[in-house]
């Protein structure tokens, strides 16, 4: 019979007194089918997460949250230590010595992904055993939790009630999100990451053969090209438009992102020089054996390293107590699937480098996985690399711990391009050498300077959510995701009630928190993009509001735009200079939301103080504001010259 369908109870040896009767501990989206009603009576029900708070509350069955049961102390250690586990579990020297491949510990590779999957893992690990201490009960109903309960629970006496398996951990990037609106369809389709390269591959194909997009490796092999890797096609069409009146190869090298995903993408491809090129391309029978090979020998040595618990064990520990067993499987095949990936990747990044006369790379994210092999094997050849900044960075000490997980920093030999002084001094105090930073401006914001005289206003006010910081305690609260789901339902109430604007939301490229259903249940009219080109949107509009610090600020700032940053979580964004200097408005607190509405929305003088604000702070952000991409262009161009 299926775990779901049957209670599991498992007697445990240790006899407590003045027990609470029943805990309930949650997590995710939870089916009353397997979690009956009546098995939550007279019970202390404790969610783990905003999923499963969000089901009970539907349900108005009244509960705690797991953050109740933390001390700032508690945070703090959970923070630091899965940082430190994320950037450090593989310099073990056992560890090293499995993971060493091509001069390279494969486990660097990871670093900016497994912070946030052990924070996830300490989160419930340190919950479950506070909440046990607390309330010492005698029976627990488990629902997505079994292996942790299991674990934590072997030296207690309690009945253990375990339902829903557990929901497998995953990384960030193990699942990827593509828009597709090529005029005979439009849709938003989440993948594996083994399905998204099968689907790029087939794209690829597609395109290539109707439109020539692709480039031909025998053609461009005897000529110097230049490498944009994992660009946004249409936020740096004028880069590519530029870049494509010189006489080297362009050539579009993306992973995590297709270069044509609608028309306009595909438009923008075909009116340039510029070419699309897939790993996929430097495939052959030899190379395919060599990689199987490869990879054969990495899960051998694997498998003996996932053997040697004490080691691990020693690693894998919160308070003197291993939590290995518990990570063990998920861990394993996640390691497992990424660095076999990883060595496929270097095999054909090889076979580029050798077949492609590459005078200069350009990246905008060199902490990710797939940057850091491509610097890894351009470092081999001596190839110049340039980090380009790419959005407006958190910059206020309290995440100054969280820098080598943000591309902020230059490292592996990458050299910073930055949009202005402001970044220029930061990398300055920060000890960067002044060779190691060049300011070239922002390409992607070039578009947006020549638009900023000619903005209209038709009356509609634009919600833009973002992302939390979900590395760390705070980020992920259960409150934090509540605040900024009451925040767009008070904001739309209020717009309603006192305004004659209309709203419309533009969700995040890649929605960590989706809240589209939120807007749909509040009223399916308003209209919602995500995929679709910014700039039109918000040159029209008459006011932005974004749902978290994000560089979509800056964006409403060139246009002139009256602009307001609500702030759910506690990350010390108020420390940002975008804020400091009164740029945009502020809103950290809901009881000040719609006083400060008000004002945004409907006080002429105080729109006006903001615009004025907003317009001096670009002007000490951004240098080249609208000739950013022919100076960038002019700059790559004469890298390597002769």
């Amino acid at each position: 019979m299926k775990l779901q369908k049957k209670y599991l109870a498992i007697k445990l040896n240790k006899e407590c007194d003045n027990m609470i009767e029943t805990l309930v501990l949650v997590e995710g989206k939870i089916d009353y089918n397997i979690l009956k009603l009546e098995l939550l009576k007279n019970s202390i029900i404790i969610t783990l997460d905003f999923h499963s708070h969000k089901s009970l509350s539907e349900k108005k069955i009244t509960h705690n949250f797991v953050e109740d049961y933390f001390n700032e102390k508690d945070k703090k250690q959970i923070d630091d230590l899965a940082l430190n586990l994320g950037t450090n579990w593989y310099k073990d020297k056992t560890i090293e010595k499995i993971l060493k491949y091509n001069e390279l510990n494969l486990g660097t590779l990871l670093e900016l992904e497994m912070p946030s999957y052990f924070f996830n893992h300490l989160k419930r690990i340190m919950g479950i055993r506070k909440i046990i201490e607390k309330e010492n009960p005698k029976k627990i109903i488990s629902y997505s939790l079994n292996n942790y309960i299991k674990s934590i629970c072997k030296n207690y006496d309690i009945d253990l009630v375990l339902l829903k398996n557990n929901t497998s951990s995953n990384l960030f990037f193990d699942k990827i999100e593509i828009p597709l609106n090529l005029g005979f369809t439009s849709r938003k389709i989440k993948l594996s990451r083994k399905n998204y390269f099968r689907l790029k591959k087939t794209v690829d194909n597609i395109s290539n053969l109707i439109w020539n997009t692709n480039a031909d490796i025998k053609l461009i092999k005897d000529k110097k090209s230049i490498i944009i890797f994992d660009f946004h096609t249409i936020n740096y069409k004028d880069l590519i438009k530029t870049l494509s009146s010189n006489s080297k190869n362009i050539i579009i090298l993306n992973q995590r992102k297709p270069a044509i995903w609608n028309l306009e993408s595909l438009n923008i491809i075909k009116n340039s020089k510029c070419k699309i090129l897939s790993l996929e391309d430097f495939k052959n029978k030899n190379i395919k054996i060599k990689i199987n090979k490869e990879k054969e020998i990495l899960e051998k040595k694997l498998d003996e390293l996932w053997k040697k618990d004490d080691v691990m064990e020693k690693i894998f520990s919160l308070n003197n107590e291993s939590f290995w067993e518990i990570i063990k499987e998920d861990f394993t095949q996640i390691i497992k699937k990424r660095l076999t990936e990883s060595i496929e990747r270097f095999n054909l990044l090889k076979e580029l480098f050798d077949k492609i006369i590459i005078s200069v790379i350009l990246d905008w994210a060199h902490v990710a996985m797939e940057e850091k092999e491509l610097v890894h094997m351009a470092n081999k050849k001596d190839i110049p690399i340039f980090s380009l900044q790419h959005g407006i960075m958190t910059l206020n000490s309290s995440l100054e711990k969280y820098l080598p997980l943000m591309p902020v920093l230059p490292s592996n030999n990458a050299k910073m391009l930055v949009w202005g002084k402001t970044m220029e001094s930061y990398l300055s105090d920060h000890n960067v050498s002044s060779t190691d930073v060049k300011i070239i401006g922002s390409p992607r914001h070039d578009r947006f300077f020549k638009r900023r005289n000619e903005t209209t206003n038709n009356l509609t006010i634009l919600i833009a959510s973002n992302n939390l910081f979900h590395v760390n305690f705070n980020g992920n609260e259960t409150q934090a995701y509540q605040n900024l789901e009451d925040y767009i339902k008070n904001i739309l109430k209020f717009i309603k009630l006192n305004t004659n604007k209309k709203p419309i939301i533009k969700l995040h490229s890649s929605e960590y928190f989706n809240i589209a259903p939120i807007i749909n249940k509040i009223d399916q009219k308003i209209p919602i993009y995500q995929h679709e080109d910014l700039l039109p949107i918000l040159e029209t509009c008459d006011s932005l509001i974004s749902l978290n610090y994000s560089t979509i600020l800056v964006d409403g700032l060139i246009l002139k735009k009256p602009t307001m940053v609500i702030l759910p979580e506690k990350q010390n964004f108020e420390q940002e200079e975008i804020i400091k200097k009164g740029a945009v408005a502020v809103v950290s607190n809901k009881i000040e939301l719609e006083t400060k509405l008000n004002d945004f929305l409907c006080n002429k003088q105080f729109r006006e103080n903001l615009i004025s604000n907003g317009e001096n702070f670009v002007d000490e952000y951004f240098s080249f504001q609208g000739n950013s991409s022919k100076i960038l262009s002019k700059f790559l161009v004469n890298i390597n010259k002769n």
